[in-house]
């Protein structure tokens, strides 16, 4: 199995533990990876400067932030130059009965006006020997 151009700058990144974004759109062929070159968190307050933002819910005056220029684009691999098995969730009845529950309860909410908008999830500790580009590229 032979590495591509993306898993060998995702591995460089990973290695020199720098800051980075890796990402590719619904139906898209383009994978982007925004990237820093120090480990600093850099912040932006006005949203002036284009880039990858990370925001919180909550209003706050400085939001994560890596530049447009600090961005390269790769074309998506294909899946055959990966030899990898299908990734298998654990779950249990129970958890995903719990998790209906409070898709339900928050639809409730937002009908009442309540709430406005939610993001529900799970949390799932998985352990893997792969490295996380590797898993990346897999999924």
């Amino acid at each position: 199995m032979r590495s591509t151009a993306l898993e060998k700058r995702l591995e460089a990144l990973w290695e020199n533990q720098l800051p980075f974004v890796v990402f590719r759109l619904p139906e898209s062929q383009k994978v982007s990876v925004f990237f820093q070159d120090d480990n600093r968190l850099h912040t932006t307050s006005d949203f002036t400067e284009s880039g990858f933002v990370m925001t919180p819910f909550v209003n706050s005056e400085d939001c994560p932030f890596i530049p447009d220029s600090k961005t390269e684009h790769f074309t998506k691999p294909s899946t055959q130059l990966f030899n990898t098995k299908p990734i298998v969730f654990p779950d249990s009845e129970q958890s995903k009965q719990e998790f209906l529950k409070l898709v339900q309860k928050a639809k409730e909410e937002i009908a009442q006006g309540k709430i406005e908008k939610v993001v529900l999830s799970r949390f799932l500790d998985l352990h893997s020997e792969k490295k996380p580009q590797k898993i990346f590229l897999a999924l």
